[in-house]
């Protein structure tokens, strides 16, 4: 999966945990080591979700784009 998110009007009805849950499914059946996905640190409410559905890596992401635009 790529990305992932639910309409606000969606939100706080399990569609998140459901989506979760199903990836984590597949991926066991397809014996994948694991699952992992980023997210922007200021999207708390989907935190507190995958705070409780994962273990955070103790990774912080850094990165600088090199290429311009345009070329």
């Amino acid at each position: 999966m790529r990305s992932g998110w639910t309409q606000a009007d969606c939100r706080g009805k399990g569609l998140g945990r459901a989506l979760i849950e199903h990836v984590y499914a597949v991926a066991a059946e397809q014996k994948a080591a694991r699952v992992w996905w980023l997210t922007r640190e200021s999207n708390a409410p989907a935190m507190l979700l995958y705070d409780r559905m994962a273990d955070k890596s103790g990774f912080i992401q850094y990165r600088k784009v090199i290429c311009c635009q345009g070329l």
